[in-house]
């Protein structure tokens, strides 16, 4: 059957770099060209298995580097006993590059799925093939593709089994947990932030989520009043769209939150000069996920964590509780 693309790709057969591309003193990043490569699509072989796929070469040798990284963990690979359709797959006789998988959570989505970007940013006429754990492209998804100026480029979601002549597979630039490179986050930064405001401080709201209950939405409803009291903009992220979100954390003095995926959108910042404070969500003597690490120390930020965290047991006390905890953030988001 035909393989379906969002445009019709162009001819890509010319050199490729799969060497070296770039190189710090810290970090290498390769592309590799594979011929001949099968893949499946994204597949949960049971109700009780973990989603995965199938990226073999013709002797039956898994392509290790198309799999999602996790600091040490694979994505799962599925064996081809688990894959109807091998015997008869879509035959791609073109040159492609793999993007990787394209997941439905928001910072995954900028952390993993963008994390080849480093490569095919400088590649625009190379065919992507991407796998995705929702079988589409959602409309947050392709504004973000739009705004890192890939909405030209011709992509296609792998659905059923289909063998490609040639795969070029860039290196993660990103790794969870783990490490991300300078390339990946100068690609990335395309949104000039500009100088800030003093007097514009903006808080990422997680009280309207939904499916959150108990103590920790109110705790916030209590902060995001005295905020407004302030002089804070109190943002919704998720009622956003993506450049709505970065239209309004542009020129922020500061730009603060209870830890969610919401900071990840300042991968896309370029030259940002916000101060970034996070109130930590989850129990403060552990350590935070190490991503806003990563990507604060690849964006330059000024960035600071509270040593605090919101289901501390001074919070829990009713009235007092609340009042405990929006002095303690407040004063957490005005220390030096």
């Amino acid at each position: 059957m035909p393989v379906e693309w969002t445009s019709p790709p162009r001819p890509c057969f010319g050199p490729v770099p799969d060497a070296l591309v770039y190189a710090s003193a810290s970090h290498v990043l390769r592309a590799r060209l594979h011929r001949q490569v099968l893949l499946s699509g994204l597949l949960r072989p049971d109700a009780t298995a973990e989603a995965g796929f199938l990226a073999t070469f013709g002797d039956g040798r898994y392509v290790d580097d198309l799999y999602v990284r996790r600091a040490r963990i694979s994505w799962p690979r599925l064996a081809p006993g688990q894959v109807e359709g091998l015997e008869d797959p879509d035959d791609l006789r073109l040159r492609c590059a793999y993007g990787g998988v394209l997941f439905g959570h928001f910072g995954h989505f900028l952390i993993e799925s963008l994390s080849r970007f480093w490569w095919l940013k400088s590649n625009p006429a190379m065919p992507v093939l991407w796998h995705a754990v929702v079988p589409r492209v959602l409309p947050w998804q392709q504004e973000i593709f739009g705004l890192l100026g890939m909405a030209g480029v011709s992509m296609h979601l792998i659905a059923r089994p289909l063998k490609v002549a040639q795969l070029v597979v860039p290196e993660l630039g990103f790794v969870i947990q783990n490490q991300v490179s300078d390339a990946q986050a100068r690609a990335l930064g395309v949104v000039p932030f500009g100088r800030p405001d003093p007097s514009r401080r903006i808080w990422l709201s997680r009280s309207a989520l939904p499916g959150r209950g108990g103590l920790t939405p109110v705790l916030e409803r209590c902060l995001e009043e005295r905020l407004r009291e302030l002089g804070w903009h109190v943002l919704h992220p998720e009622a956003l769209a993506v450049a709505e979100q970065l239209d309004a954390l542009k020129g922020a003095r500061t730009i603060a939150g209870i830890e969610g995926s919401a900071f990840h959108l300042l991968l896309l910042g370029r030259d940002i000069e916000s101060q970034i404070r996070i109130v930590r969500r989850d129990d403060a003597s552990m350590p935070i996920n190490s991503n806003y690490m990563l990507i604060a120390n690849a964006k330059n930020l000024d960035q600071k964590v509270s040593e605090f965290s919101m289901t501390s047991e001074e919070f829990q006390g009713g009235e007092s509780g609340k009042e405990a905890f929006v002095d303690r953030v407040l004063d957490f988001m005005d220390g030096p």
